[in-house]
């Protein structure tokens, strides 16, 4: 599975969440995403976010390596994340 690929089902888990996080005053915090791997694997990324008015900031943790996220922001209750892998 391609790295974009697994990327992306992992910001489908996250919208799974983003209702929990909307009722949430902040979402600053460490958050764990488990993906499925459909080999009957899983594999656990974190997200360490800090949230200033609708800035997110923080990194993202793939294999025990953070990726700094470059751009985010929570708006409506939408979480948008961008990194550099």
């Amino acid at each position: 599975m391609s790295l974009n690929r697994t990327f992306l089902l992992g910001a489908a888990l996250l919208s799974s969440v983003l209702p929990c996080l909307f009722a949430q005053a902040t979402i600053s915090g460490v958050w764990r995403i488990r993906m499925d791997m459909h080999d009957g694997t899983f594999q656990d990324r974190f997200l360490n976010l800090t949230q200033s008015g609708e800035a997110v900031t923080g990194s993202i943790v793939r294999n025990y390596h953070p990726e700094e996220i470059v751009r985010g922001t929570f708006q409506s209750g939408k979480l948008h994340l961008e990194v550099n892998p």
